[in-house]
């Protein structure tokens, strides 16, 4: 704690200070946000609670809002529902949070944390992010898909394997290097799930969480890895060329504000001529992981001269 304050915190590149929120907020906040990407810290993201500015008259309603807030928009500022606002420019973020931020909901903040995260450079995926383990050469897939199709169960088989999960649902990918970032703590599963996939998982379980599922903690929260490919549950195989580029905005979600509109438009231009999109099934996907994952072999050096026998 600082004198005036919590001791800012770091979000990716961006340094957090917290005002007027409760302690329990802050807390969770931390536990879910706090995830250091390697390289300077370039923004700063203010959190603060009061009163929220009031919503101008004729701002439109954005059509990414899901059905449980009332997202509106106008130009880099976005009011999410009654307890959320946000505003964005180059080089940092504020949110401002009605009252201690008690009231607010879990996907509020995450809609705020990701349009803050999207407005400073960073592509969101709704990905887990598989590594081959040591000795890899800091490789990583991103493994996609709508809820329900498998994404947390080909993570477990990857871990029974010998594999590493990186992350199991949020992954920032940093477009002009290729850069990706766990964002998660746990891979979150089944109980029934792990006792058939991962039964070696189980004694690592630290609790449930709020849908019921084991809380299983991931061995390097927020290591960085480049990506190397994503893979799509329900994409044909080969995509065509719009295939790709529906599936990795798909992935990355709909940014709400101006700034987080062109910056995101930027990252997907950036991103895509450098990762490969394949299409996976259940009973190919852990295939398809590790074919992506292994390093292909240089090519030889040319010469003009021809290599010499072995007999002189």
């Amino acid at each position: 704690m600082t004198a005036d304050g919590p001791a800012p915190w770091v979000s990716l590149d961006a340094a957090v200070v917290a005002e007027g929120l409760a302690p329990a907020v802050l807390a969770a906040l931390r536990e879910r946000w706090e995830v250091t990407a390697p390289g300077p810290l370039r923004r700063r993201l203010t959190l603060r609670g009061g009163t929220l500015p009031a919503l101008p008259g004729g701002a439109p309603d954005s059509p990414a809002g899901p059905g449980s807030h009332a997202v509106s928009v106008r130009g880099n500022e976005v009011w999410l529902g009654e307890h959320l606002y946000l505003r964005v420019w180059e080089g940092g973020a504020a949110i401002t949070v009605r009252g201690d931020g008690g009231a607010a909901s879990e996907a509020a903040w995450t809609l705020a944390f990701a349009e803050a995260h999207r407005a400073g450079g960073w592509l969101a995926l709704h990905a887990a992010l598989l590594a081959a383990g040591e000795g890899s050469g800091g490789r990583g897939v991103a493994l996609s898909g709508p809820s329900g199709t498998g994404k947390s169960t080909a993570a477990l088989r990857w871990a029974a394997a010998g594999g590493t999960v990186v992350a199991e649902d949020q992954v920032w990918v940093w477009p002009q290097g290729g850069r990706a970032v766990g964002a998660d703590r746990w891979l979150r599963a089944h109980e029934a799930g792990v006792r058939r996939f991962a039964p070696g998982w189980l004694a690592r379980a630290e609790g449930h969480d709020a849908h019921g599922k084991l809380r299983l903690p991931l061995p390097q929260p927020g290591r960085e890895v480049t990506l190397t490919g994503l893979l799509v549950f329900g994409l044909p195989d080969p995509p065509s060329g719009p295939e790709r580029v529906r599936a990795l905005w798909e992935a990355t979600g709909v940014p709400l504000s101006a700034l987080g509109r062109a910056r995101g438009g930027a990252g997907v231009a950036a991103l895509l001529p450098r990762l490969p999109v394949r299409g996976v099934t259940r009973e190919d996907v852990l295939e398809r992981a590790q074919e992506v994952l292994t390093p292909m072999a240089p090519d030889p050096p040319e010469s003009g001269t021809p290599p010499e026998s072995a007999g002189g």
